[in-house]
């Protein structure tokens, strides 16, 4: 890879995680993608988390070639726990994370800084993203069409909000996606990161946790492109699916919101099954 001759000093300001698993046909471009970002001053904690595709070799070619990278390999300790030893590698004052198989647009790292250090009473930021089918590049939907509870908030496209009522949005409707998010370091500490008891929407509850300890901001402008690369039914049913998941989550009550055991569903899509049964499931 061809990295820019960007500026940058030996005390990142953002700290970038990446964790991979058998992601190494996506990790480039993603990889990419943080370099667009119009910052120089950051350092990227790359984790392969017990890859068998080359993964670790090409990182350390990597490292060798770009500075800001720093790459660990863990024994297939999961999503969470791998999180868990970046951030406690982290030295900036912010961290975003990034999914091997998604890519950020160009700056939108660079919008969420300039947005957090002009105004300090907010502790995360987070945007809007889209769904894409990779083998036809094409655009399904956008994140936050999805959640009709949440587009209630939103009053001013492309610029940043207060994320109001998030404690009782967020357990509603999960909309925060990992990969547009940039917060605090020094709050992913208290809250001691992933809960790695979780099996599942170890993220979601991290930021309903999050959404707690102080202000939200988010912006309805795409920031990042998250890949779904199964056949087109399956990614059809996938969306059907949440769409189906979120429409009765709108229902729910108060009462239903503060169970964490009906927040934390499995965003899954199942074998065999067709949006008939998904129906005939959502409705019990």
């Amino acid at each position: 890879m061809v990295y820019p001759k960007t500026p940058y000093s030996k005390k990142p300001i953002i700290s970038v995680i990446m964790r991979c698993h058998n992601d190494l046909i996506h990790l480039p471009k993603s990889l990419q993608s943080v370099f667009n970002q119009g910052i120089g001053d950051l350092e990227i904690i790359i984790i392969d988390d017990n890859s068998t595709d080359n993964t670790w070799q090409w990182l350390k070619t990597q490292e060798k070639e770009e500075k800001r990278i720093h790459a660990f390999k863990l024994k297939g300790i999961g999503s969470a726990a791998s999180r868990n030893f970046a951030i406690q590698q982290c030295k900036g004052k912010y961290i975003a994370f990034l999914n091997p198989h998604d890519e950020w647009l160009p700056m939108k790292l660079w919008e969420q800084y300039t947005f957090l250090e002009s105004n300090k009473n907010f502790i995360m930021s987070f945007t809007d993203y889209l769904h894409i089918y990779l083998e036809q590049n094409n655009v399904l939907i956008s994140a936050f069409d999805l959640c009709p509870v949440f587009n209630k908030q939103i009053n001013n496209k492309n610029t940043y909000s207060y994320f109001s009522q998030a404690d009782s949005i967020l357990p509603c409707e999960n909309i925060i996606n990992t990969s547009t998010v940039l917060v605090h370091k020094h709050i992913l500490i208290k809250e001691n990161g992933f809960d790695e008891n979780i099996r599942h929407n170890q993220d979601h509850d991290l930021w309903n946790r999050v959404s707690r300890q102080g202000n939200i901001s988010f912006t309805s402008k795409t920031g990042t492109k998250h890949l779904l690369t199964n056949n087109p039914k399956s990614v059809y049913l996938y969306l059907e699916y949440i769409k189906l998941k979120y429409t009765i989550n709108k229902q729910r009550t108060a009462a239903e919101l503060n169970n964490k055991k009906m927040a934390a569903f499995p965003v899954t899509i199942l074998k065999n099954k067709t949006i008939k049964s998904l129906k005939a499931e959502s409705c019990m």
